[in-house]
């Protein structure tokens, strides 16, 4: 604690103009959007009024969004207006941006993790969900903290350990997809830190862990309540809760498909209908278009992200040759959101894409570094032991 307090202090001047930023943008959006309590915000502050009443969740699946409902449900419990929820939220938000930011500068110097922090400030369709009482905003904050914690050990030990396995508990309390950072939290841990392992001790972890993973994967899926994994299937689906069919299709499937085999039943037996369906998915989830955004909205989230898809691209060869352990990483997390979204469907306003948003940003940092580097010069304030995984 007391190191990245010095670092903040170190960087205070940079940081500060980035505050300054960051509370620009909250405040456009809160003059813009309000405390928005309607909508899917509603269903957390009734559970968080059924667990201040004294009754539990209505249904078990809520445990998997416990985090939000029990921030909601303090600010019930002591008769405080909602908006404090939002102040939570924005401090999270704010300490996820620091996090951001030093882990950009232990790769890349102060100036460059200034402008990879301020494009992820600046992101509106990232940061107006600090205004929803919606579980988004702790999750991306709490997803952001987790992995630049993760990505910047230099050496790994019981407590470091400790403080990964909680913020990945807090993570998985706070969204189901929270799980999906499990494999690549394992996967940066496993290669960084273990390479003199034996072949068999490694063997024997993979294993353990990939068991355990399947195992609460599985339980998640058959957590009951309103869950029909089959359903985006049914209806060919490509964005959840948007069906293209006008009734049910007669697919082979099992009586209960809320469960890894079901999944995997329903793969196996209905191939053609699935690869159409995960290929339509990966355009939406990937193209960002949604034929119901302004023509406005489609082309600015093409100009903000193409060149972004373009510039990762370009920084693939820097990250292989420098940060091999964290690229994989990055990889990882991409292909699982990908592979979620290609057996389930993809959000109305690209939510899952946007989880990745920060690590999209991170890849493209080397061009954009190389960039400023040419047209700018040398970075002076390059960070004098630059971290290797």
């Amino acid at each position: 604690m007391r190191s990245i307090v010095n670092k903040i202090f170190a960087h205070r001047s940079i940081l500060g103009w980035l505050v300054l930023v960051w509370a620009a943008v909250q405040l456009f959006l809160f003059v813009r959007l309000g405390v928005v309590t309607a909508g899917e915000s509603e269903k957390y502050i009734g559970e968080a009024q059924r667990i201040v009443s004294g009754n539990g969740f209505s249904y078990p699946t809520y445990w998997l969004y416990s985090v939000q409902i029990a921030v909601i449900a303090f600010f019930l419990k002591i008769n405080i207006s909602l908006e404090g929820v939002v102040v939570v939220q924005l401090l999270v938000n704010l300490t996820s941006t620091f996090a951001f930011y030093l882990f950009l500068q232990s790769y890349f110097g102060r100036r460059t993790a200034a402008i990879g922090t301020l494009f992820l400030v600046i992101n509106i369709w990232f940061q107006q969900f600090n205004l929803m009482l919606q579980t988004e905003s702790i999750f991306y904050s709490i997803s952001v903290i987790l992995a630049c914690y993760t990505l910047t050990r230099s050496r790994i030990n019981i407590q470091t350990v400790s403080i990964i396995v909680l913020l990945l508990a807090l993570l998985m309390l706070s969204r189901p997809n929270g799980l999906l950072f499990a494999v690549p939290v394992f996967l940066f841990l496993f290669f960084r830190f273990f390479q003199t392992m034996t072949v068999r001790r490694k063997i024997f972890i993979t294993a353990a862990c990939f068991i355990a993973f399947l195992f609460i994967l599985n339980l998640a899926l058959g957590s009951g309540g309103h869950l029909d994994f089959m359903l985006p299937f049914r209806d060919e689906r490509i964005i959840c809760d948007v069906p293209t069919l006008p009734a049910f299709l007669p697919i082979d499937i099992l009586e209960n498909g809320n469960s890894i085999y079901g999944l995997l039943y329903y793969i196996a037996h209905n191939f053609e209908q699935f690869s159409s369906l995960a290929g339509r998915r990966t355009i939406a989830f990937f193209g960002l278009y949604r034929p119901y955004f302004s023509s406005t909205h489609n082309v600015v989230l093409l100009l903000t992200f193409v060149p972004l898809y373009i510039m990762t691209i370009l920084s693939v060869k820097w990250w292989w040759t420098r940060h091999r352990n964290t690229l994989l990483f990055f990889v990882s997390l991409i292909m699982m959101f990908w592979l979620t979204v290609m057996i389930t469907c993809d959000d109305w306003h690209n939510r899952f894409f946007l989880t990745l948003t920060p690590w999209l940003i991170a890849l493209s940092m080397p061009t954009i570094h190389k960039l400023f580097s040419i047209f700018v010069g040398d970075e002076r304030s390059r960070h004098p032991s630059e971290i290797t995984t």
